[in-house]
This record gives structure tokens, C-alpha cells and sequence, in this order.
């Protein structure tokens, strides 16, 4: 029996987090909670792009962020999925709280295979993401790094396994 009743995933973009998060879900039988979907929806609503969403109001942005740290006090089977998710779970020992990474260049390739862009687009818009969040949770939090191995249990690179690999080696850790 795990010491642990839910997982949170948190990591940059394309560094396979969803795809992560789904296999676990589905293996667990546990809900995948998608927040950055979630984000991505409200932002979409505003008429921004993704690159842009720290131009929502800081207010809107806690609000969410409150109601995921209610939930993850209380809930029980989920997977969370977001880049803060980690940093949010951490006052949560019952929560496993993973950080998954990937090099450039991996991370480039799939963001080019998701959206059939140029190389040279995708790393522009995946910086221009990172820098985006970067500015955003120092001013929401006054964090620099989301990421701190403090607020982690477990880090995993996901460049070289493919993903039933990757929950294979999560899952002997989790359980």
C-alpha cells in the first residue's frame, strides 16, 4: 500500500506531463485533473494567446490556483497536471509530487510534431512561454523556480523512455 493517495506532475512544456498523466490516470483508475487545460480555456475566453496569460489579473489567476489547493487538500485518487502542480501540493505528504524534464532539443521536436510549426518557431514560442511563467510566478508567489527539488519526491528525465516506460518506472516509485 502507498504511503500516497494522489500524484502531481509538474514540468515545462513538451516535457510529457499530459501524456504522463493520462497513462497513470487510466492505469490507476485515478482522475486526471488537467489544469492546465483549465488555464488554457480561460485564457482562450479572454482572447490571449497562451504566451500571454500572465496578462489575466493576478486575482484570477490565485483564484484558480486557491480552488486546485482546496481540492487537493480534500481529494483523494487524482493526477494533477500543471506546470505549478508540484509547488501547489507541497504542504501534501499524501500527494507524490513528480518533476518531469526533457532536453531542448526533445522538448522542440514535440512541440513541432504537435503543431507543425518550424524549428525556429517552436523554440521562439516555447521560450517565450517559459519566460512568460517565469515572470509570472515570481509575481504571483515570488518564486523563481516552480521546479525546487524541496517541493519534489521524485525527478524523472522523459527524453529517452518512451511514456509506458516512463509510468513503469513512476509506478515503482508510487506504489
Amino acid at each position: 500500500m502507498s504511503k500516497y493517495n494522489s500524484i502531481a506532475i509538474s514540468g515545462l512544456c513538451c516535457t510529457g506531463k499530459s501524456t504522463l498523466c493520462q497513462l497513470l490516470s487510466d492505469y490507476l483508475n485515478y482522475e486526471h485533473v488537467d489544469i492546465g487545460q483549465e488555464f488554457k480555456k480561460m485564457i482562450k475566453k479572454s482572447g490571449l494567446r497562451i504566451e500571454q496569460f500572465g496578462s489575466l489579473p493576478d486575482e484570477t489567476l490565485r483564484n484558480m490556483d486557491t480552488q486546485i489547493i482546496k481540492r487537493m487538500r480534500s481529494e483523494t485518487d487524482i493526477v494533477w497536471d500543471s506546470r505549478l502542480s508540484c509547488y501547489l501540493a507541497r504542504n501534501y505528504p499524501n500527494i507524490f509530487k513528480i518533476f518531469v524534464h526533457a532536453d531542448m532539443e526533445t522538448r522542440i521536436n514535440r512541440y513541432i510534431s504537435r503543431n507543425n510549426i518550424s524549428r525556429a518557431d517552436a523554440e521562439h514560442l516555447i521560450l517565450k512561454r517559459e519566460n512568460e511563467e517565469k515572470t509570472v510566478f515570481k509575481r504571483l508567489y515570488s518564486i523563481d523556480d516552480p521546479y525546487q527539488s524541496e517541493w519534489v519526491d521524485f525527478s524523472l528525465d522523459t527524453s529517452r523512455n518512451d511514456p509506458q516506460e516512463l509510468m513503469e518506472i513512476i509506478l515503482s516509485h508510487y506504489l
